[in-house]
């Protein structure tokens, strides 16, 4: 009977740590399932944390891009702007020159009509007065060979 009773106390032995040893084993498999879970959900946010980045960086890029084109087609404008005003201006300039360049003549014109004006009117007056070319006729004679 003792021997039957050993047996016995081995058998309840052995199925109480099997049963621990499975108890154990769950309780170490659902750690590890829920440290896998952790790491997965780790991993999202590093994932998620990382495209966040790259799409700032990506549009931070894009913004650079769209400015740096805006301040390129802005100079091109202001250049073609100074070009023009620099041509426009130059040829006000011309024309004010040319202007200017006629008003002067026709004074100039008027200023000598009014002067041999005058003179006539002296030398009119004058009895004495002989014209140039009868004064000097060789001055005023046309040259020998020549046909006209």
């Amino acid at each position: 009977e003792q021997v039957r009773k050993e047996k016995a106390a081995v058998k309840i032995q052995a199925r109480q740590r099997g049963r621990a040893g499975r108890a154990e084993a769950e309780r170490r498999a659902e750690a590890r399932m829920m440290e896998e879970e952790l790491r997965q959900e780790l991993a999202i946010r590093i994932q998620s944390n990382m495209r966040m980045h790259l799409a700032r960086k990506a549009l931070m890029a894009a913004e650079e891009a769209r400015a740096a084109l805006e301040f390129e087609r802005d100079w091109y404008a202001r250049c073609l702007q100074d070009a023009a005003r620099g041509f426009l201006a130059r040829r006000l300039i011309v024309r004010r020159r040319a202007a200017a360049l006629s008003l002067t003549s026709f004074a100039r014109q008027a200023a000598a009509r009014k002067r041999c004006r005058k003179r006539r009117a002296i030398l009119s007056r004058d009895t004495f007065y002989t014209p140039p070319h009868l004064l000097r006729p060789e001055a005023y004679a046309i040259p020998p060979g020549l046909n006209l």
